[in-house]
């Protein structure tokens, strides 16, 4: 058992009085309202995430910027920069 079982068994057990099937059922609610805590944060993440999205993105008909070895050039003559 980790230390965090260990710590969680030594939490609930005394708050049944050491009774294992109610601390169990105690544990299982527990559980269970955390899920479900879980997968509603999680849809509510994913509606808004959803409405910050466009409908579509469509055609891209931009074209884009040729890459270069300028910016190459550029790292080259900064760098020369402190040799001088």
């Amino acid at each position: 058992m980790t230390n965090l079982g260990g710590m969680v068994r030594a939490e609930i057990l005394p708050l049944h009085d050491g009774n294992f099937e109610a601390a169990f059922n105690d544990l299982c609610e527990r559980f269970a309202k955390i899920c479900l805590e879980l997968d509603r944060s999680d849809r509510l993440r994913s509606y808004a995430f959803a409405r910050e999205m466009p409908s579509s993105t469509g055609i891209i008909d931009d074209v884009p910027t040729p890459v270069t070895d300028d910016w190459i050039q550029t790292g080259k003559e900064a760098s020369d920069v402190g040799r001088g």
